[in-house]
């Protein structure tokens, strides 16, 4: 496996089969490590009934189950100091070549032709980008957990599989205090750059629009009533991206599982509607999203927080893929959709420097 450098509390848990989380939480500027333990769901029931925290994984494919871990906090762990050789970061982003693009816009040409026969509106189109040789690289977790507090969750975990995950994900999909609950609509992305020449344009305004609706669709069966936010752009990274907020009162005891059973996957990482978008992808797309597009987060009694995991990697002992996709509707121009993948590298790329 590529190695890591910044944490040997991280690399102590790889070198003893420790399963193990880190991550810094939205607007947060601590650094949190955690041993993992797998539970079934009955006993992160019963951790939570007695006071407990459980850290949550949802693989895209809603047929599997999602995986459950208690959380055993290490106090004293810090992120070590890198020399300045070790502090860089690599190239910008990843470069795509033109059998990627070629290909992403085989898929791309496929499903603008179902949206305008008017089978679907929007459909999530991504691609499964390997870096070659991942014992020339290494990953900079201080390029992850920068001490600014950010609107995103970052994280890197290995769930005793032999496979770290690691990402950088501006996407919230739910949040749950007490009976109020709370989504997100977040698309139309753009280079941050690109915008102080170019407005968003109605491409991005489509697209987004469709999540919104989606979501106050969904979350309507659940509140008393859906209350929606203004749309703003907001800044990930090198990117800006049309958000708006959606949250209501729940009208009953709803449990998280029900609520994200509704939820997931959302417009934003898959299309709509939902199941003929899910069937398209499953046609086009020919590798396994595992985790991509999936979730993960928290849940205690009282709150909970849950994660699209997006602008994310996957890392073994043979290959590094990063996982990034972009919306398609029916204005859709390949050459700036595949623009818009290799931006969303560059929040990946950020971490990796070549030795």
């Amino acid at each position: 496996m590529m190695q890591i450098k910044g944490a040997s509390f991280l690399e102590r848990c790889l070198a003893q089969k420790i399963p193990f989380l880190g991550c810094m939480r939205p607007n947060s500027t601590q650094v949190e490590w955690y041993t993992l333990g797998k539970m079934t769901f009955d006993q992160s029931q019963l951790a939570i009934e007695k006071g407990s925290e459980v850290f949550v994984v949802q693989p895209y494919d809603r047929a599997q189950n999602a995986s459950h871990f208690s959380l055993t906090s290490i106090t004293g762990a810090a992120i070590d100091r890198l020399d300045d050789a070790q502090s860089e970061s690599s190239a910008a982003e990843y470069v795509i070549s033109a059998d990627q693009a070629e290909a992403y816009d085989r898929m791309l040409q496929k499903a603008v032709a179902r949206i305008n026969e008017g089978e679907l509106d929007k459909v999530v189109l991504s691609l499964r980008l390997a870096l070659a040789n991942p014992s020339e690289v290494y990953l900079n977790i201080r390029n992850l957990f920068t001490p600014d507090a950010k609107d995103s969750f970052r994280y890197i975990f290995w769930l005793n599989e032999g496979v770290v995950w690691v990402g950088d994900t501006p996407e919230t999909l739910l949040t749950r205090q007490h009976n109020r609950v709370q989504t997100v609509a977040l698309a139309g992305t753009r280079r941050r750059d690109d915008l102080k020449r170019d407005d968003f344009a109605s491409k991005e305004f489509e697209e987004q629009g469709f999540i919104v609706a989606e979501l106050k669709q969904r979350l309507a069966s659940f509140v008393e009533r859906v209350q929606l936010s203004d749309r703003q752009p907001v800044s990930a990274q090198n990117l800006v991206h049309l958000k708006t907020t959606l949250e209501g009162i729940l009208v009953e005891d709803f449990s998280d599982e029900e609520l994200l059973a509704a939820l997931h996957p959302t417009a934003a990482v898959c299309g709509f509607p939902r199941e003929k978008a899910l069937a398209l992808i499953s046609t086009l797309e020919h590798h396994d999203r595992e985790l991509y597009a999936g979730y993960m987060g928290f849940r205690s009694a009282a709150k909970s927080s849950y994660f699209v995991n997006l602008r994310c990697a996957r890392i073994d002992q043979s290959a590094i893929d990063l996982f990034v996709g972009a919306g398609i509707t029916a204005q859709s121009v390949s050459k700036k959709e595949i623009d818009e993948i290799q931006s969303k590298t560059a929040t990946i790329m950020r971490l990796i420097a070549f030795k």
